[in-house]
């Protein structure tokens, strides 16, 4: 989706057009980008179809490369949290589903959203979610024990240990097929082991 590059909205920090990629947040995750790459310094402050138009008018042609050089750098939007916590409350809620069938669409729900959200990776044997949004980066163990993998498990409405075993394990089943992955943190310092 390639929203509109109006001029910032100081509350976000974005162009205004990116209250339409809010929107579609509420129910989707989405490809996203605008008509210049704000970050690295391109400015323009036009619609897509101004720039095409611009640009037909003054070379009478326009091919993928041109629309490549309009827009920005692509990211992914994700969906909004609650969007997936509202999910997840359904086929609680739901009388009609039986535990394990619940157990499995719950950790489906949990594991295919934050593989999207955050960094999925294999350390040995165990699963870590590395949340790069922040200066230095966040590592979430995925075990019930982890306070980090408790409190991002309660942004899912899952805060009970029975749940937060349940999809630890199957993060723990969807990394069983991925290389190991080295990740250099204290989080994985064992004194005894040095």
């Amino acid at each position: 989706m390639i929203y509109d590059n109006v001029a910032i909205n100081p509350e976000t920090g974005q162009p205004g057009g990116f209250d339409l990629v809010r929107s579609i947040n509420e129910l989707m995750y989405c490809t996203v980008c605008s008509t210049a790459d704000y970050d690295s310094g391109r400015s323009s402050a036009k619609d897509l179809d101004d720039l095409i138009e611009e640009l037909i008018q003054d070379r009478r042609k326009f091919d993928y490369s041109d629309f490549l050089d309009m827009i920005g750098e692509r990211s992914l939007a994700r969906m909004n949290i609650k969007t997936v916590a509202d999910s997840v409350a359904a086929v609680l809620m739901d009388k009609s589903i039986e535990v394990n069938s619940k157990i499995i669409s719950v950790s489906s729900i949990i594991t295919e959203d934050a593989a999207k959200r955050w960094k999925l990776r294999r350390v040995g044997n165990n699963p870590v979610l590395i949340d790069s949004n922040t200066h230095f980066g966040d590592l979430i163990r995925c075990t019930p024990d982890d306070a980090n993998f408790g409190k991002r498990m309660k942004g899912y409405g899952i805060a009970e240990r029975r749940w937060l075993a349940a999809v630890a394990e199957a993060f723990r089943e969807k990394v069983s097929i991925f290389p190991r992955s080295v990740i250099h943190s204290e989080a994985f310092y064992d004194p005894e082991r040095q």
